[in-house]
């Protein structure tokens, strides 16, 4: 909070909006590296729910990975993405930047 008070500039809901959002815990399940050997396939976000991350997704601002390859994908993280995007930030390191799809490890 006391960031975004600072740095907020010209666009103090944004920043809010952004900073309130409760951010999921981490759920790391598998290294990058066995998720970088790993098959993969992509599949409708609202199917990622229990299943493993294989890419790094980033909203911006701020630019922090919410979830990075080996995380296990939760109903949570979902809804924070589902936020951030609402909110019109720009979506970084994911194939599909629209968020329709999300790579996974294949089952």
């Amino acid at each position: 909070r006391e960031l975004r008070e600072r740095y907020a500039g010209g666009n103090k809901n944004l920043a809010g909006a952004v900073l309130e959002a409760q951010l999921p815990r981490m759920q790391p399940q598998v290294t990058p590296h066995q998720v970088f050997y790993a098959a993969k396939e992509s599949i409708p976000r609202e199917q990622a729910a229990g299943r493993i991350c294989a890419e790094s997704i980033a909203f911006y601002p701020p630019g922090i990975p919410v979830v990075v390859p080996g995380e296990k994908i939760t109903p949570a993280l979902l809804n924070y993405c589902r936020q951030m995007f609402a909110l019109n930030l720009i979506v970084h390191g994911a194939a599909d930047s629209s968020l329709r799809t999300v790579r996974v490890l294949k089952a």
